[in-house]
């Protein structure tokens, strides 16, 4: 499923300027260093509080939806259920469109080939914790609440590389919002290394980045593959292009990176499919999502 930024959504595509044009290395340095020395809440909280947080947060960067990012979370969380089930005859090929599984490299192909099947990645467990993280794959956007309080653009919306030029088939890149961020147009002086992988490079900040860092400092018993989601899962330039147009930063992403792209794609799946379902949570069956959830997150150190 394709995300709709051609219909007329002036507070889309303001987020976005707002994103391309402050987004600097400085500014994403600062801000990460802030997080790290400053706590949302001096408890550590629970999932069910953290959505409830977020009951009435509309994402401003999302052309797709005009729910809470609550509902947004529950429907994922179904979608992923529903997907799980099925993963054991999901071809790791059938993730990608023909071309693009073509402009992989070849040594990515022939391992994908060999693998065959979503199951040899996913397990049992991880089919079950891929629920759980789709249950909260956004609640970093507490970020925008007090006492952070950060504006919208600081915080949702796609993952792009700071330091290296904006993607071209990044949203609303043809606008050329990102003219006046030289980390969005140059090259900057720290070379990143080809092949070293993403978690060498320095991203945008968001929830994304944010999220994954809270899990790791909070005691879960969540896979690093579940965390790598959770991190990654706005890089659609990366994992999603566009059809017939080329993956970005492929040439700096590791074997690490290239493994998860699969669990990036099948996450990516429910993520977006799940903005135009019907699928409804009700109570039971939200009660039971927040205790599978929490069975590997018992609380979250914000």
């Amino acid at each position: 499923m394709k995300r709709n930024y051609d219909s007329e959504k002036s507070r889309v595509e303001e987020t976005y300027q707002h994103m391309y044009e402050n987004q600097t290395l400085k500014y994403v340095l600062h801000h990460q260093n802030r997080i790290k020395t400053c706590r949302f809440n001096d408890k550590d909280m629970t999932i069910r509080e953290t959505l409830e947080l977020l009951d009435h947060f509309v994402d401003e960067s999302d052309p797709d939806i005009s729910d809470s990012q609550t509902l947004h979370a529950y429907q994922t969380a179904l979608a992923m259920r529903s997907l799980v089930n099925t993963t054991r005859s999901i071809k790791i090929r059938d993730l990608f469109s023909e071309s693009d599984f073509q402009s992989l490299p070849e040594i990515v192909q022939k391992e994908y080939d060999e693998l065959h099947l979503l199951s040899n990645l996913v397990d049992e467990e991880l089919c079950e914790q891929l629920i759980c993280i789709a249950l909260v794959h956004d609640l970093g956007k507490i970020l925008c609440l007090q006492p952070f309080n950060y504006p919208q653009w600081s915080v949702v919306g796609d993952t792009f590389v700071i330091g290296l030029p904006l993607p071209l088939h990044s949203p609303y890149a043809d606008r050329f919002y990102h003219s006046t961020n030289k980390d969005l147009t140059n090259y900057c002086d720290f070379e990143y290394k080809i092949g070293r992988g993403f978690d060498s490079m320095t991203f945008s900040f968001g929830h994304d980045t944010y999220m994954a860092d809270v899990l790791e400092r909070s005691d879960t018993k969540l896979s690093p593959e579940s965390i790598y989601i959770i991190r990654y899962h706005s890089l659609y330039c990366f994992h999603s292009p566009p059809d017939g147009q080329p993956r970005a930063y492929g040439k700096y992403a590791s074997k690490k990176d290239w493994m998860n792209l699969p669990l990036l794609k099948l996450f990516s799946e429910c993520d977006l499919y799940s903005k135009k379902s019907n699928l409804e949570a009700h109570e039971d069956i939200r009660e039971e999502l927040i205790a599978m959830a929490e069975k590997y997150i018992p609380t979250l150190k914000f």
